[in-house]
């Protein structure tokens, strides 16, 4: 609109179906969505911003639900060092016949004294309403110091926050609703959900932008853990590894609860001017909950620490780390080490490959141990100016000392054409998977064409 403003329109439509051969499941759904997001910049400068975004997703078919969201945030540059922020949001959603309500606020300070201290304070309220039957007020803040010390061998960091929150939940026992929680889901390890009790019927996973469902038994495993629900990745499925999957689910809600956590993080490190970073970082969570059931709730206690050192060079890097965990559902004490490497650095030709390793030892009720070992290589080739091709290979050996033995083999080549605004792209990918002597093959092909308009969009001279 103007230097100091912009707004920006966002249409997505998406029809999917999906019919899973082997299983009686299959997806048909449709999404529209437009979002629309306005930036201003205030001041003499244009040195404080207000920006304000509103979205709405209608979804329809095996998983419908509408969504209306809107926002606005508020930054303040009060002089190099301080800075504030003022934020509220508010959100609906309909889904399954339960239609949950939701506002937060909150205010964040930023202090930077000097070059080598920084200093944030944060605090906010919300209050989530699903129908009239549940209603929950949270509320709660924090501050986090990070420190910086450059010394004549390399440079001292530090970082360490506190944060602590009350979740108070009133009215008639009944269902509440989580939308959006991320987790990174792994093959050996679990992601505990944050709220016990959960319906597992209804948890639904999907990509972290949302526009990919994925499928349990097909793309993840859901595990009862006593009232703790736990889900995995399963090797063989669509999640790719260190993905953040977003997840929806509904739960059981205690009358009367309250919940108080305590949170303490901490991280020190040294990076010396050779490129190695010996560091040490503890997660500690702290609650304290009560409910008016004669089943008391489930507090989540947990306890990690993490001693490790990476090795940072011009062709490649490397590192090893020893991790304890001790948490209230899965304890585990675990080794992971890594290299990669640049193997080859020209022009037209580029070759990396890495190697990781991890070993698991889980206590507690479902005592295993587990050792994984992963390679990979990337191989880069340019033909010309428009034409390039890549060619990547993975290997993954795994040891479960409950499950047994999985070995998988993933290769994938595509030719890339790219002109201006034009790029095409031809995939070929084959997979190979052995679990306990069960084999599975899979061969894909993908074609995209992507054209970008943006420059019929782009400001300018009217004409």
């Amino acid at each position: 609109i103007s230097q100091r403003q912009q707004v920006r329109v966002v249409f997505d439509h998406e029809r999917e179906e999906s019919q899973y051969q082997g299983s009686t499941s299959d997806f048909d759904t449709r999404r529209d969505q437009i979002r629309v997001e306005h930036e201003l910049a205030l001041g003499d400068r244009g040195q404080h911003h207000l920006s304000s975004y509103f979205r709405y997703n209608d979804e329809q078919g095996d998983l419908a639900r509408d969504e209306l969201e809107a926002g606005t945030q508020l930054s303040l540059r009060h002089s190099d060092s301080w800075q504030t922020a003022y934020r509220y949001s508010a959100y609906r959603v309909d889904q399954d016949a339960i239609e949950v309500t939701r506002q937060k606020g909150d205010f964040q300070a930023t202090y930077k004294p000097d070059d080598r201290w920084r200093v944030t304070f944060d605090t906010f309220a919300l209050r989530e309403s699903v129908e009239e039957d549940i209603e929950t007020h949270q509320f709660g803040g924090g501050v986090d110091l990070n420190y910086r010390q450059p010394t004549s061998k390399g440079e001292l960091r530090g970082n360490f926050s506190f944060q602590a929150d009350q979740l108070r939940t009133v009215g008639d026992a009944g269902d509440g609703i989580v939308l959006g929680e991320v987790h990174v889901l792994d093959s050996v390890r679990a992601s505990f959900l944050r709220e016990p009790d959960v319906e597992r019927h209804t948890i639904r996973a999907y990509n972290a932008d949302r526009t990919r469902i994925y499928v349990e038994g097909r793309d993840y495993l859901i595990v009862s853990v006593g009232r703790l629900t736990s889900v995995y990745r399963i090797l063989s499925g669509r999640i790719v590894e260190d993905e953040p999957v977003s997840l929806d689910y509904r739960y059981r809600i205690p009358a009367g609860s309250r919940v108080d956590t305590y949170r303490t993080d901490l991280r020190l490190d040294y990076a010396f001017r050779n490129g190695l970073t010996p560091y040490y970082a503890l997660d500690l969570r702290r609650q304290d909950a009560t409910g008016s059931r004669a089943v008391p709730l489930f507090t989540d206690n947990t306890e990690r620490h993490r001693f490790g050192t990476r090795m940072e060079r011009t062709m490649w890097s490397g590192g090893a780390e020893l991790e304890l965990m001790h948490d209230s559902v899965e304890p585990y004490d675990a080794f992971h080490a890594d290299l990669r490497m640049a193997l080859l650095r020209h022009a037209a030709h580029e070759m990396d490959g890495s190697v990781r390793f991890s070993a698991y030892d889980f206590d507690g009720d479902r005592e295993r141990r587990v050792h994984w070992f992963e390679v990979d290589a990337t191989n880069r080739l340019r033909f010309s100016p428009y034409l390039s091709s890549t060619l990547k290979t993975a290997y993954r050996w795994e040891d479960n000392s409950r499950d047994g033995l999985t070995e998988g083999v993933d290769l994938e080549c595509g030719l890339e054409y790219l002109r201006g605004a034009l790029r095409v792209e031809l995939i070929v990918e084959y997979d190979a998977l052995d679990i306990n002597e069960n084999s599975e093959r899979g061969f894909g092909v993908w074609l995209n064409i992507r054209r970008d308009l943006s420059h019929l969009f782009a400001s300018g001279e009217r004409r």
